[in-house]
């Protein structure tokens, strides 16, 4: 019996799913038909030189890619079994991607220049570096390509029969010695017309439980530190967003006061040109009765 999705269990690793030769054997061939396709690429442009010399040059520019694929693919899958928060397996991505540009345009650069027809006259040194700056592009493709491949693929976990000490696998062994084969045995003890023999104890080993007990306690205290670890970074992000929430709150309010402030001052004027405004017409109702009065008298 065996139990995947036990989240203690520990995620494959590279060594675990393929031996070392066959994937080399595996990335040599997949950067050759890459170069064979840049070569065509350069061929059908017209470039002068022979067709053999612009597929050397190819295979001394993407063969390096081979040599750091499983390197890169084995620190990629480490990375995911450590299971950290995005923001520190992101920084060592980061980390990754700057050793691999170093690391692989200085190799590119380096296998070019030992090439018999090569211009590079200024050393090895100065070819690796011209190789880290031409390459770096393409080097940073090529990285997050790697990476998104070998994290597309699914995490397998490896596993081992229940109560068992062996080593964990990814195609775990049902275990030999089940409860179904020990009633059995009995059975067939009693229909033989013998008492039915008792299992021996299995020798205990103190050293070997303090070990594991002293492994299980280590394991508890990191999990309980990682619990820590992450529960500071919510309590901490949620400190920043209430912080950012009481700056926005007091900005509005801010800005609120001065609105109804000024709403004030602003019906206060309404309020006293209406004043003016009423009293003007007052002033104009008395005045055109005077007039009206006067050209009345004129008329007669």
């Amino acid at each position: 019996m065996t139990r995947p999705d036990e989240p203690d269990f520990p995620i494959a690793r590279l060594r675990d799913l393929v031996a070392l030769g066959p994937l080399l054997l595996a990335g040599l061939g997949f950067w050759t038909v890459f170069a064979l396709v840049f070569s065509i690429q350069w061929w059908l442009l017209a470039v002068p030189e022979p067709f053999p010399r612009i597929v050397a040059d190819q295979l001394a520019s993407w063969w390096p890619c081979a040599l750091l694929t499983p390197p890169l693919a084995a620190v990629t899958l480490r990375i995911r079994a450590l299971r950290l928060p995005p923001a520190r397996a992101l920084l060592l991505h980061a980390a990754g991607a700057a050793g691999f540009l170093l690391v692989g345009g200085a190799l590119m650069g380096t296998f070019e220049s030992l090439l018999p027809w090569s211009e590079a006259t200024d050393g090895v040194l100065a070819a690796a570096r011209q190789g880290v700056i031409r390459y770096l592009g393409p080097d940073l493709l090529l990285y997050c390509m790697v990476v998104a491949a070998t994290m597309a693929a699914p995490g397998i976990v490896l596993k081992r029969p229940v109560g068992s000490g062996g080593s964990f696998k990814e195609n775990a062994q049902l275990p030999t010695d089940i409860t179904g084969e020990r009633r059995s045995g009995t059975r067939a003890s009693k229909k033989a017309g013998g008492k039915p023999t008792r299992q021996p104890k299995q020798p205990t080993d103190p050293a070997a439980d303090r070990k594991a007990a002293s492994a299980y306690a280590k394991e508890e205290e990191r999990r309980r530190r990682e619990r820590d670890r992450e529960e500071a970074v919510r309590q901490k992000n949620r400190e920043r967003r209430q912080r950012a929430i009481d700056k926005a709150q007091a900005a509005l309010d801010a800005a609120r006061e001065k609105h109804d402030t000024k709403a004030a001052e602003i019906r206060t004027e309404i309020e006293a040109l209406e004043e003016r405004l009423r009293n003007e017409d007052a002033n104009w109702e008395k005045e055109r009765a005077r007039l009206d009065d006067l050209l009345r008298r004129a008329r007669e």
